[in-house]
This record gives C-alpha cells, sequence and structure tokens, in this order.
C-alpha cells in the first residue's frame, strides 16, 4: 500500500520540532546528528523516543494491520 494512502498530503509522522530532520544544517540539527552518530558508534543503534507523533503512530499502526494478513508465519525467533 503505498505511503500517500495512508498518509494525508502534508501530515508530518515525525516530530519535527524534536527531531530536526528538515533543518540538519541548523544548530539544532547539527547537534542531533552529532547525538545519534554517537549514539550509533557506540551501540549500534539509537533511541529516538516520540520521534512519530501520536497522528503518525495512529498512521503506521493502520498500514501495519493493513498488511498484517500478508505475512509471513514463523516459529523462529530472529529476523531471517
Amino acid at each position: 500500500m503505498p505511503v500517500d494512502a495512508i498518509v494525508p498530503a502534508g501530515f508530518g509522522i515525525v516530530d519535527r520540532a524534536r527531531y530536526p530532520l528538515d533543518r540538519l544544517g541548523s544548530p539544532e540539527g547539527r547537534v542531533f546528528l552529532e547525538r545519534t552518530r554517537g549514539e550509533l558508534a557506540a551501540r549500534g543503534g539509537c533511541r529516538l523516543p516520540g520521534f512519530l507523533t501520536p497522528e503518525g503512530l495512529a498512521c503506521c499502526l493502520a498500514e501495519a494491520e493493513a498488511v498484517a494478513p500478508l505475512a509471513r508465519h514463523s516459529n523462529s525467533r530472529y529476523t531471517p
């Protein structure tokens, strides 16, 4: 399902006030990049609490529920 079927045009799923992805060259954007790059280097991943807006999370959930019937069942406890 295309993302524009789930997320209306102009609708932001990412909290860009908290995560300045649209202004990485700004002082806030550079701090964000430095922090996340540091976490990635140290831990192999980074946490982004509140990354999705509540509306964005609802859109992601709706998309996941829409494609859930297409999922392949597996008893494995790892990602193939």
